[in-house]
């Protein structure tokens, strides 16, 4: 079909409007696929249609979506997922880039290896500074051909050593049939690690997932941002769709997923717990502070010993 679209690009943009012209440009500047780029703008104070629209330059690949509030990651993908055309699906992080030939290598990729989920290297790079040494996300570096990523791996790369870091944090190309066919959204619910669950529910409902020999997706690092503390109740979240997770697919979980399970919602529920305890802390609400150290009363240990060591590296 001569006016087909291999690849939807969704780039969610909440306050994005100084920096989203090199996510715009690095989709403009794909070689070998026939594209269109999907921005949501997700209810940002001051909406990035303008800056959109000069980055774009006219170009009719480029989609514009103005979301009225702030719905969170997990609503603008939904919402270009709603209208996407492509026969894949790429997701963008509104400050981040790609080289030229990525999306060309993700879709040869998918389709020699028949593949409802493609990811390839992430390379991080100063966004201030593109002159500062890049890194690979996963420190073992590279394989010599694709690899197959199943559940298990997934959700507990320890589990193999070829890989050295969390593999939630690759970005994908989704096969959109795939997606379609089983009526896959994500959690509306999540502020953070809706991809990591999006990903999971592919793998468990039977998508083959594979990584590529090739270092296309650019992460920015942000000189100037805010250390990443998450939210407790975006922690909480996190163990409120772990647990619908495990209960959804409790038939067909491997024993290894099924006890990573188990230990994600601890730690999730550990590390939620431990920020409602810095939060009361720096209100001086004793009570709430109290109730945030004994919720679980296996954490509480846990939980003073690691507000002992943050007051000790302040007084250091």
């Amino acid at each position: 079909m001569q006016n087909e679209i291999d690849v939807t690009v969704i780039i969610p943009a909440y306050e994005a409007s100084g920096f989203i012209a090199t996510a715009i440009g690095a989709c403009l500047a794909q070689q070998g696929v026939a594209l269109e780029v999907i921005v949501v703008d997700d209810g940002s104070t001051e909406s990035s249609e303008a800056a959109v629209a000069e980055a774009s330059g006219g170009d009719g690949r480029v989609r514009f979506i103005q979301l009225l509030q702030n719905g969170g990651p997990s609503a603008a993908r939904n919402a270009a997922l709603d209208v996407a055309r492509g026969r894949y699906v790429a997701v963008l992080d509104a400050d981040d880039s790609m080289v030229p030939e990525r999306l060309a290598q993700m879709v040869r990729a998918a389709e020699e290896e028949n593949a409802d989920v493609i990811v390839d290297h992430v390379v991080r790079w100063h966004f201030e500074y593109p002159s500062k040494p890049e890194s690979l996300l996963l420190s073992k570096g590279m394989a010599d051909g694709p690899l197959e990523i199943d559940l298990l791996t997934y959700t507990d790369p320890a589990s193999d050593d070829r890989f050295g870091a969390a593999l939630g944090y690759l970005k994908p190309l989704f096969r959109r049939a795939f997606i379609e066919a089983h009526g896959l959204r994500y959690d509306l619910s999540l502020r953070n690690s809706e991809d990591y669950y999006f990903v999971a529910d592919m793998l468990a409902l039977g998508a083959r997932m594979v990584l590529i020999p090739f270092a296309g997706y650019r992460y920015a690092i942000r000189e100037n941002s805010i250390s990443y503390r998450i939210k407790p109740e975006h922690a909480f979240a996190i163990v409120e769709a772990e647990k619908r997770f495990r209960d959804r697919y409790a038939d067909v979980l491997p024993a290894g997923v099924a006890s990573m399970s188990a230990r994600r919602i601890a730690r999730f529920q550990r590390m939620g717990e431990f920020e409602k305890l810095a939060e009361a802390i720096k209100r001086k609400d004793w009570s709430a502070a109290v109730s945030a150290a004994t919720e679980t009363p296996g954490n509480t240990l846990a939980h003073l010993t690691r507000l002992s060591g943050v007051m000790l590296a302040k007084l250091g």
